[in-house]
């Protein structure tokens, strides 16, 4: 479990290191390494200690419902994030994000609503609440499976959280960039909690992937609109 724990976080911040953006100049490479990884987990989940797709939360009955639960936590959760990257209390100004500065409209909806969700929500969820989650409760229960997957997520973003935040304002100031650093991290663990509750709860994948899609969706719209 620690080796599978060690390649996610390698694999997740090689990738930010190779395109830092979230907001890719080219969409094709962000795609690629979403195949890639998706690809890579299932491939882990044939492998042993084998995966049923019930544990992997693939169930069909009953996922449209999971879908629109995780979807309506997703926009729920983004919308104080949202209220303070509007007005953060350090700035003069509201956060803005360079990539997505000049964006056309419908280039910023087909990142928000297909991209994105293939080459992030997708992957990710089968990684984090999928595979790593359903090994850690085989063997420890939810709670360590929440905790532990959680952590892993918040570490795959280490290099994407200060790639993006030194193309925001906000790595104006030395104190607002270090805050702002913080925040992104607990973010990032309450996130993975809330997803690994919604993955528990539902007993479906569908609802962490639709609220994972529906919260990125939600930040990149605030930022670019």
């Amino acid at each position: 479990m620690i080796r599978l724990i060690a390649v996610l976080v390698a694999y997740g911040n090689a990738r930010s290191i190779v395109e830092p953006s979230a907001v890719p100049e080219t969409p094709w490479a962000g795609l690629a390494f979403g195949v890639a990884l998706t690809v890579s987990v299932v491939a882990l989940t044939r492998a042993g200690p084998r995966l049923t797709p019930p544990e992997l939360g693939l169930v069909r009955r009953g996922s449209a419902r999971a879908a629109m639960i995780g979807g309506l936590f997703g926009v729920g959760a983004a919308i104080p994030a949202l209220v303070v990257l509007r007005y953060p209390p350090l700035l003069d100004a509201p956060v803005s994000y360079a990539p997505i500065a000049d964006m056309p409209l419908d280039a910023l909806l087909v990142r928000a609503f297909v991209l994105m969700p293939l080459d992030t929500a997708v992957p990710e969820e089968l990684a984090f609440r999928g595979a790593l989650f359903a090994w850690i409760y085989r063997a420890h229960g939810v709670v360590r499976a929440t905790v532990v997957s959680s952590m892993a997520f918040a570490a795959w973003h280490l290099v994407i959280v200060v790639a993006t935040l030194q193309l925001t304002n906000a790595a104006v100031h030395p104190l607002t960039a270090a805050i702002g650093t913080f925040a992104a991290f607990a973010a990032l663990f309450g996130g993975g909690v809330m997803f690994a509750l919604l993955r528990s709860r539902t007993g479906r994948l569908a609802a962490p992937l639709a609220g994972h899609a529906a919260f990125n969706a939600a930040i990149l719209l605030g930022l670019g609109l």
